[in-house]
């Protein structure tokens, strides 16, 4: 895999999460309808380059098949764990968002599937 691959699904995948933070209605960061700061563009850059050397080693060593199912587990193993945290830190346990955890998985998902396509 060339270093040209890795920088164009790089760059695929940060656009697509700056797209994501930027969708209306977002809690995550909502200065970012107004500017992408320096701390937002950090984030974001940081978190696909981490993402697109992880595909790079699934794609590199096992191939392309069972990236579906790989990025759905990363998802849910990003996703469920501090939510079922935060259950048993308060005296009522909340119930768990399944809809926080759906639009992760789709934000995921769809990252896994830019990778797939450009690596």
């Amino acid at each position: 895999m060339s270093g040209v691959q890795l920088v164009l699904g790089w760059a695929v995948v940060a656009l697509w999460f700056a797209l994501w933070e930027a969708l209306p209605g977002r809690r995550r960061h909502p200065a970012l309808r107004e500017a992408l700061g320096r701390p937002v563009l950090l984030e974001i850059g940081v978190e696909s380059l981490l993402l697109t050397l992880f595909a790079a080693l699934w794609f590199g060593s096992l191939g392309h098949g069972g990236w579906l199912l790989l990025f759905v587990v990363l998802g849910l193993l990003i996703a469920l764990p501090p939510q079922l945290r935060a259950r048993h830190h308060f005296p009522i346990p909340s119930p768990l968002r399944w809809g926080d955890i759906g639009l992760a998985l789709l934000r995921l998902v769809v990252a896994g599937g830019l990778l797939a396509w450009r690596l």
